[in-house]
């Protein structure tokens, strides 16, 4: 194949994820840099209704989103506005940047406790539901 110029012309080109965005399983480009175009297009923006789910960005990397678009459904049926957000761990992370005037309270299911994120959690000034991911099992297992 890579000595075929007609079959290269046809990969198409690497789709680069940034560090930070947000994501909607009904917005067409899947995701954006910018949290506002998810918002637009969900016609939320000033809504103070809207829930940030927070998720790592390898998760949308890895085509694994299934539980995300799970959990932005039920938030949905309850009336609210979801927002999926991705972000990197770690001291960088810029959370404020991200979410800060946009939503109203964030279901975080990234870990807190060992990577730097909790000063900025804690400078948002919303609610934050620590979410606990469980991939074996049940929640019979789980208990």
């Amino acid at each position: 194949m890579l000595d075929n110029p007609v079959a290269l012309a046809a990969v198409p080109p690497p789709i680069i994820i940034p560090a930070m965005g947000a994501y909607h399983p009904d917005f067409p480009a899947r995701f954006s840099q910018d949290p506002d175009q998810i918002l637009q297009f969900l016609n939320a923006q000033g809504r103070k209704d809207v829930v940030a789910i927070g998720f790592h960005a390898r998760y949308l990397e890895s085509g694994a989103m299934a539980h995300i678009d799970a959990i932005t459904r039920a938030v949905e049926a309850r009336g609210l506005v979801a927002l999926p957000v991705f972000y990197t761990l770690g001291p960088h992370a810029n959370l404020t940047q991200l979410l800060q005037h946009r939503v109203q309270a964030l279901l975080h299911l990234q870990p807190v406790y060992h990577n730097g994120l909790l000063p900025h959690l804690q400078q948002l000034g919303i609610p934050v539901l620590q979410g606990i991911s469980w991939w074996n099992g049940n929640e019979q297992d789980w208990r």
